[in-house]
Parts: structure tokens; sequence; C-alpha cells
């Protein structure tokens, strides 16, 4: 999804009878300060646009309006949701855009503004504390790797400072910022996130890729399918092309001791784990009908063998064996699945 976003929309691009003052029902005046440009100096008004419903200490837009210009900081998703952690669509995310040019009084011209920065991030929902799969996630190239003292953060980052991945536990994030958690989040320990952040340079660099000499990267750009699409693809593609360091664990450590009677019947268990108890089954009565014949079948005593074989097969089917859990592969059918669901649900409001 997109979430936090730089957009700087020049004057020159709205009809000055377009303009509106920006919604003081909304936005708190903040102050005045001074700035400088070819050695004149000018005067700048900050607004706090706020976040509806959002509890967070980063609670609205930042809009400095200059005499030429507006710069619009701020998070998309906490916008239009109260928090960032449930994901935008792309339709959700126009949607938020109307909005956002509504209630700074610029209206549709706010497809106009250049976008300066983007950051595109979604979530997956991990077996484990997400902090236990970042020693597993290795050096990516072009970027260089390090993470915060406590460890509960891992950053990718070019040398030019273009893009920036940042992999973190999201709702530990949530928690420490006072986020409010949304219901749908809450049933869920484990909150992976990751984010890829695109500044300028790094927007400029994605265009090359698909051969369009286009300056500047408009808000309009930003919410085409195609644009969409391709943010979710590098998304995934950039997790792709980290080397992984795949630990296996156990889920149930085996016994030191075993004897060969058990080590058979372990055997037996996980054969009839990956068959199927019901395929099993069937073969206990192929096996009675290949051994009694007529009125043979029929007799109760022989009828009891079936249903004691059965027995002894559940038995030994129910035995606890010794499973193998890789967490990269967990990670990696995740990513994946996220990915595809992303692309397939863009179009979507009512998520």
């Amino acid at each position: 999804m997109y979430d936090t976003l730089k957009l700087v929309l020049y004057i020159k691009d709205i009809p000055i009878e377009e303009i509106t003052p920006i919604d003081r029902t909304k936005a708190h005046f903040v102050g005045i300060s001074d700035w400088q440009e070819k050695n004149v100096k000018y005067t700048k008004h900050k607004y706090n646009l706020l976040y509806p419903k959002c509890s967070g200490k980063d609670s609205g837009w930042t809009i400095w309006v200059k005499r030429d210009r507006y710069i619009i900081e701020g998070s998309l998703a906490k916008w239009y949701f109260g928090n960032n952690i449930q994901t935008l669509t792309l339709a959700q995310a126009k949607k938020g855009i109307v909005d956002l040019g509504r209630d700074i009084g610029v209206g549709k011209y706010i497809y106009k503004a250049e976008v300066k920065r983007i950051d595109f991030s979604s979530n997956v929902y991990t077996k484990n504390p997400p902090h236990s799969y970042f020693p597993l996630l290795d050096f990516l190239i072009g970027f260089y790797r390090h993470h915060i003292k406590d460890h509960k953060s891992v950053y990718y980052d070019t040398k030019t400072g273009d893009r920036q991945i940042v992999v973190y536990d999201k709702k530990l994030e949530a928690e420490q910022n006072k986020m409010t958690i949304p219901s749908e989040a809450k049933g869920y320990k484990n909150i992976l996130r990751f984010e890829v952040r695109y500044k300028t340079k790094g927007i400029y660099n994605y265009l090359s890729k698909l051969k369009i000499n286009k300056k500047p990267f408009n808000v309009s750009d930003m919410l085409e399918e195609r644009r969409f699409t391709y943010f979710a693809d590098e998304w995934f593609e950039l997790y792709h092309k980290i080397e992984k360091i795949n630990h296996t664990k156990d889920i149930m450590p085996a016994k030191n001791k075993r004897t060969a009677k058990e080590i058979s019947e372990a055997v037996f268990a996980r054969l009839m784990n990956e068959i199927g108890l019901s395929k099993v089954l069937d073969y206990v009565e192929l096996e009675y009908e290949l051994s009694y014949k007529g009125t043979e079948a029929l007799r109760p005593e022989n009828r009891r063998k079936v249903q004691d074989a059965k027995k002894n097969i559940k038995q030994t089917y129910n035995i606890p064996i010794t499973k193998t859990y890789e967490p990269i592969a967990e990670l990696n059918q995740l990513m994946k699945e996220r990915q595809e669901e992303i692309k397939e649900t863009m179009m979507r409001l009512d998520i």
C-alpha cells in the first residue's frame, strides 16, 4: 500500500479562483517562520491537518504554505483509517487523495502535486515474533544492512539514499506510539512489516526502469493501476532478492532414546500422515476382502479382526512425530501470498 508521502504542489499549477482556504475546522495553524531562497527572505505558514480517528503521536499532515507552493507530508493510511496498520488498496488511496485535496483547499489540482517521497509497505502475520526472523535476512546487493541497537528493526540503505527498506515489528511500533490497533489486527500477536521507501531519486530511477523519461512524477501518475502494480511487484522482488539464512527448527524434539519398535511406529506414523488416514483404512478393507471370501467374510470373529487392525493403525497414526519447521519458507510463502492479494484487491473500497 501507499503510506507516507511528501508532495509539492506549485501554486502556478492551480487557477487562482480554484484555491480556497485550508479547512480550519480540521487543520490547526502552527505558526509562521522565515525561509530564504536566492538571498531573498520569505515567510512560510505551517498547518497540522489532523488525521480523523487517529490517536498516535504523529496525528496529522504537516502542511507548509509558501509564496509559490504547498509542501504536504504525512501518512495516507492514517488519513484514511486513523492508523497505518491497516493497508490501503489503490481505490482507497484515490479516495484519500480526493479528501486531502478538498481539505487543503486545492481540490482536484492535488493530482498535479509532485511526489518527492513515497512509501510502499504491507504486513504479514507470522507464527513467531517478527524479531526472530530478522537475523535470517542477510545481505542485499546494492544495499548495506544495519539495525538499531535493540534489534527491533532491520534497515537496508543504498549509498545514494534513493531507497530504503525497513523490516520491523508493526504491532510493537504501534503500541510504542500509542496508536489505536484496529480490531482485525488485535487477534494477531505477530505482525511483520516490510516497507520500501522511495526518495525523489528513487522515484526517477523507477521511471527509467519503465523507460519513461518523465519528470516530475505526479500524484496522478502514482494513482495509475500499472504504477501501483509495479510498486507491489518491486515490494516483493526486493524481499525475494535478500539473501536468506534458512535455519530449520524442530516443532517437537525427538526423544534421545527410542526402541526399534518405537522407531518403526514413528516411520509408519509419518507415512500415514503423508498418505492420509482414510486411505490407509481403505487398504485394511482391501486386505480383508483379499483374505476372506464368501461366508468367511461375514463371520463376526473375522470382521472383529478388521476393527482391531483399524484401532491399532489409528493408535500408530496418533503417535507424535518430529516435524521440521523452516521460518524462511514460511516467510517466503506469506510474502508471495500478500503480493498477490495486494494486486487482486487493489480496486476494492470495502476492505
